[in-house]
């Protein structure tokens, strides 16, 4: 499929979109993807890779810390230079006053995309 990208989307960072919200398959339904679906070999190997994501939902959530925590200098020295905390910066769906509730927004938002990934590909 090659490489990945398009995090903004994957985690919600847009407000001209669907992906703004943790619900809902974006991509599934994409033209590309929709044949690949219909495929129950695709769908297993989907739905047992989701499994171990969500098994390591905890280390993913350690790791957003972990990554915020190596930042806070960095994005304190960004600030000050651009003064983007609080401020709407597009496409950004939300604005938040602090570098910790951005990190909490992330979170929050990872972690209710994964409990509603649970319900939709148990329908799969």
């Amino acid at each position: 499929m090659g490489p990945l990208w398009d995090f903004d989307l994957a985690f919600g960072n847009v407000n001209y979109s669907d992906a703004t919200h943790p619900t809902g398959f974006w991509v599934k339904n994409h033209k590309w993807y929709a044949r690949l679906f219909q495929d129950p070999l695709f769908v297993a190997k989907v739905k047992s890779r989701f499994i171990y994501f969500k098994g390591n939902q905890n280390l993913i959530l350690n790791k957003i810390d972990s990554h915020a925590n190596y930042l806070k200098w960095a994005q304190a020295e960004n600030n000050k230079k651009w003064n983007t905390i609080g401020v709407y910066v597009w496409p950004n769906p939300v604005v938040l006053s602090t570098y910790e509730a951005e990190v909490n927004q992330l979170k929050s938002w990872y972690s209710q995309r994964m409990t509603w990934l649970v319900t939709a590909f148990n329908s799969l």
